[in-house]
C-alpha cells in the first residue's frame, strides 16, 4: 500500500512507473554492491579475494560479449576497406534506441517559475504538421542558459509505432499558470521602444510611464509586472508620443489570475 503511494507521488512528479521501478532497481545494487565489498574485504583472504574478482572480471566480458543491442543504426562513417587511423575520432557506428525519445523544450526564463497545468505536454512535427502528440515531463534542467536565456524541460515520448525518428524538431504548446494573482491587460496597453517597455497611467488625469516586465501571454492580453495597484487607470491604446503630465482619459486595470 505505501509502495503504491510512492508511486503516485512520483507520478504526480511526472516520473512514470517505468522509470521508477527502474530507479529503485539501480538503488538496490547499488547498495547490494557496497555489502558485497564489505563482506568480501571482512571475511575473505587476499588470495580468495583475487579469485573473487578475476572471475568477476572474467564474467564481465562475457555479458558485454553476449550483450545485445536494442536499436537501430542510423549512422554508419566508414565502409568496409576504409583506411582508419588512430587519430580518426569518428565512430564506426551510431545505434539508437528510438523506442522512448526524449522531447527538450527551452522554456523561456520569465516562464520557468510559473506552473504547467499538468505534466503532459502536446506537440507536432513538421513531417506530420496535422497529428498531435504527447508526452510526459521527465525533468528541469534547473539552470538558465546564459546564451539565450532558456531553462531546458526534457519530456518522454514512448515512440512505440516508430513514428517519429530522433533529431526532428517538433513545435510544443504549454499552458502555464501563477500561484499568486497578476495583472492581465490588452497587448495594445504595452508600450515598447529602443529604450525600455512600459504602459500608461492615469493619476489625477495625468499621464504617467510605468516600467513593466512581460509575462505570460493568454489569447489578447498579457501580464505584466511593475509598480501597479489594483484600480489603476491605464491607457488602453499606449504609445510612445504621450509624455508624461499630459492629460487623458483611460480604461481601469482589473486583477486578474493567470490560468
Amino acid at each position: 500500500m505505501k509502495l503504491n503511494k510512492i508511486i503516485f507521488l512520483f507520478n504526480k512528479l511526472g516520473v512514470d512507473r517505468a522509470i521508477f521501478y527502474t530507479s529503485l532497481a539501480r538503488i538496490i545494487m547499488a547498495i547490494a554492491g557496497v555489502i558485497t565489498i564489505f563482506f568480501v574485504a571482512r571475511f575473505l583472504t587476499d588470495i580468495e579475494q583475487g579469485f573473487y574478482y578475476t572471475f568477476g572480471s572474467v564474467l564481465a566480458i562475457q555479458v558485454f560479449f553476449e550483450l545485445g543491442f536494442n536499436g537501430i543504426i542510423t549512422q554508419r562513417n566508414f565502409d568496409p576497406g576504409t583506411l582508419v587511423g588512430a587519430n580518426n575520432s569518428k565512430p564506426l557506428l551510431i545505434v539508437e534506441n528510438i523506442e522512448s525519445l526524449r522531447l527538450r523544450v527551452p522554456v523561456p526564463e520569465e516562464y520557468t517559475m510559473a506552473i504547467p497545468d499538468t505534466s503532459v505536454i502536446k506537440f507536432t512535427v513538421d513531417a506530420q504538421p496535422g497529428k498531435i502528440y504527447t508526452a510526459i515531463l521527465s525533468r528541469k534542467s534547473g539552470s538558465v542558459n546564459l546564451i539565450n536565456r532558456t531553462e531546458i524541460w526534457e519530456y518522454i515520448y514512448q515512440n512505440r509505432d516508430n513514428q517519429l525518428k530522433s533529431g526532428m524538431f517538433a513545435t510544443a504548446s504549454i499552458r502555464f499558470r501563477r500561484k499568486e494573482l497578476s495583472f492581465l491587460v490588452p497587448e495594445s496597453a504595452v508600450v515598447t521602444n529602443l529604450e525600455k517597455r512600459f504602459v500608461i497611467r492615469l493619476r489625477d488625469n495625468k499621464a504617467e510611464l510605468i516600467d513593466v516586465k512581460n509575462g505570460i501571454s493568454q489569447d489578447d492580453k498579457i501580464e505584466i509586472f511593475g509598480m501597479l495597484s489594483e484600480g489603476d487607470t491605464l491607457l488602453l491604446r499606449g504609445t510612445d508620443e504621450i509624455k508624461p503630465g499630459t492629460k487623458l482619459f483611460g480604461k481601469k486595470l482589473m486583477n486578474s489570475t493567470i490560468r
